[in-house]
């Protein structure tokens, strides 16, 4: 093996240095802050789960992302959790079994077999809330409303919120009584909004036309909040589609009255999440950059393999993808370099004086080296005068 080898990291995996990991973690705990305001209680899950509880209600999709090892103790098969969604089910479920609400929050990485796009990280920092055990719409306007205002935290106004249902499109292939394989087709097919070939298909495939025109429909059903009038209108014998509506509607009109900056718009054909989603799906997009900010959703009855079926709604961030479109921290203004003069054969008096400045310009917020400072520009110098040690200009 080459040398050079020893030295290099998998593909979509990459070591976070100054000043980059400083500006994540300040991050990380200013969204902790946030979480915690808003009456949100901070769980740190283990890197290592056994997969049958990692897995629960998740899908085939979070299983093809999830690094899979044996547990030589055991035997049993562990994984790597490349979501902490499931692990937050299991601790509500398990840990706080509670029988009223709990909100819970954690910020921390998760890991994957590959990267989410062409330039996605296998490792990447997560911070998210949960809400457990309120299926009202008010827990789902809560859990948007943190979202929104975790990143107006952040610096990130200019945001854009898109708002689904998969009730919907759950409840039209119930009702069409498809084979998986063409549920899967169809699926598909809503997904690219490949509308002719969706026509085709179910107008071999489902027999009952009224369906099929709905479920054509829904590539269609995407845009301002206009497009719940045409919703309405289209599902109006169909009580639970009806209803999945009515909560958009609703949704919509509450945050756009707390956030009046806020560009809101409905996608009935976004089943991102579909596996495990059982009702409104959101999420946040830079409106610049159309860059993906933050996502989440209802998920009711995930923990029903733990012994509690509990309602259940939430969000996260991907902050290592956000890292450059954060602001600056500010900690080179706000915490000062100093370094340390030298002193040839210090007496213990001179000693303990400097530790004691020292210690006291930490406390104030001073970043103070004692060594050599080379490499990192010093603001500031600690200088004995011969009677005491003074801060000055450099």
């Amino acid at each position: 093996m080459n040398q050079l080898d020893h030295w290099l990291l998998p593909d979509g995996v990459e070591d976070l240095l100054p000043p980059t990991a400083g500006k994540l973690e300040a991050t990380r705990q200013t969204l902790i802050r946030v979480f915690s305001s808003w009456g949100f209680d901070y769980v740190m899950p283990p890197k290592l789960e056994f997969i049958d509880s990692l897995l629960t209600g998740t899908g085939k999709d979070l299983d093809l992302q999830t690094i899979k090892v044996i547990d030589q103790l055991s035997g049993r098969l562990m994984g790597l959790p490349a979501d902490i969604t499931p692990q937050v089910a299991r601790i509500d479920a398990h840990s706080l079994p509670s029988e009223g609400v709990n909100r819970l929050c954690y910020a921390g990485s998760v890991v994957r077999s590959r990267p989410e796009g062409f330039v996605g990280a296998r490792v990447p920092i997560k911070a998210g809330a949960e809400l457990f055990g309120d299926r009202s719409i008010h827990a789902d306007f809560e859990i948007m409303s943190l979202m929104i205002s975790s990143l107006h935290s952040l610096g990130l106004d200019d945001i854009h919120v898109e708002l689904g249902d998969v009730s919907v499109y759950r409840t039209l292939i119930e009702q069409a009584a498809l084979d998986a394989s063409v549920s899967g087709e169809i699926f598909g097919l809503i997904q690219k909004k490949a509308r002719h070939a969706l026509v085709q298909l179910t107008k071999a495939r489902v027999a009952d036309p009224v369906l099929a025109g709905r479920i054509n429909a829904l590539p269609e059903l995407c845009g301002s909040a206009s497009v719940l009038d045409d919703a309405e209108r289209l599902f109006a014998s169909d009580s639970v589609a009806l209803s999945a509506v009515e909560r958009l509607r609703a949704l919509i009109e509450r945050l756009a009255s707390r956030f009046p900056s806020l560009t809101l718009s409905i996608d009935l054909s976004e089943l991102r999440g579909f596996s495990y989603h059982t009702g409104v799906g959101f999420a946040a997009y830079h409106n610049g950059s159309g860059r993906l900010m933050a996502r989440g959703g209802r998920y009711d009855n995930v923990g029903e393999l733990f012994g509690r079926a509990r309602p259940a709604t939430g969000f996260d961030i991907e902050l290592s993808s956000l890292l450059d479109q954060l602001p600056s921290t500010g900690i080179e203004e706000t915490e000062p370099l100093v370094d340390v003069d030298t002193v040839d054969q210090p007496t213990k008096a001179i000693e303990a004086a400097l530790w004691e400045k020292i210690a006291g310009l930490r406390s104030e917020g001073y970043r103070v080296i004692e060594g050599e400072s080379e490499g990192k520009k010093a603001l500031k110098r600690l200088q004995f005068d011969g009677s005491k040690w003074v801060l000055e200009d450099r």
